[in-house]
């Protein structure tokens, strides 16, 4: 069954129109979380980010932190989507 929890600790963040994804958005992303115990911060493309946090201080925390970015759009929980296998049936 699939399930659409969000996973404690984990965001996504959407880039604006026109930030180029390289390594001194990624460091001024850093920079705009502040003090928030970031644990890790990757590229998924496509203007994606995924910043993970431990301890979650959860997304009303992380929208105040970012509220002032010049560089996201938006802000959202990562969950994550079950996947229903393929039914697979093998002929003989």
């Amino acid at each position: 069954t699939p399930s659409n929890q969000p996973v404690a600790g984990e965001y996504l963040l959407t880039l604006k129109l026109g930030v180029p994804e390289d390594a001194q958005t990624l460091a001024d992303l850093r920079r705009d979380l502040g003090n928030l115990p970031v644990v890790a911060l990757s590229s998924l493309g496509h203007r994606l980010y995924l910043v993970k946090i431990h301890p979650d201080p959860g997304l009303k925390a992380i929208l105040g932190t970012l509220s002032n970015s010049s560089l996201v759009t938006s802000i959202q929980e990562n969950r994550h989507y079950g996947i229903n296998p393929p039914d697979r049936r093998v002929l003989y």
